[in-house]
């Protein structure tokens, strides 16, 4: 690796990178009124453009996603012995058990689920 400021050609590099690229400091900032061109590829506006396509297909996703009937994350609220829990389903139990945390002291329990009712189920 050279340090000596040359390229490997032998031609000195410049030591300010304005200089190299042959602008002043303040080159890069706009004049007043002059306007910023947006970066564009093909023609076609990249992120910081003005890409109303964009948003308009991002909305139209939100828009979608608040309109479905699918619950992303549910959690199943309960009444086990007349104290509210919820339904712990990332915890295997044995069959006809399940595992239930409850609302008022956060401890949780493996109980029948014979013995549970179900009260609400919610987006979490």
């Amino acid at each position: 690796m050279n340090t000596s400021g040359d390229n490997e050609e032998g031609q000195e590099l410049p030591s300010d990178t304005n200089a190299w690229i042959g602008g002043s400091a303040d080159s890069d900032e706009l004049e007043k009124g002059e306007e910023q061109q947006p970066l564009v590829i093909d023609g076609e506006p990249i992120s910081g453009g003005p890409s109303s396509d964009l948003e308009d297909e991002a909305s139209k996703i939100i828009a979608a996603d608040d309109a479905s009937d699918k619950i992303k994350k549910a959690i199943v609220q309960i009444q086990y012995n007349e104290r509210p829990a919820r339904l712990l389903t990332n915890r295997r139990a044995s069959y006809g058990f399940g595992w239930i945390k409850y609302d008022d002291d956060g401890s949780e329990d493996e109980v029948d689920l014979k013995d549970v009712s179900v009260v609400a189920i919610v987006e979490g």
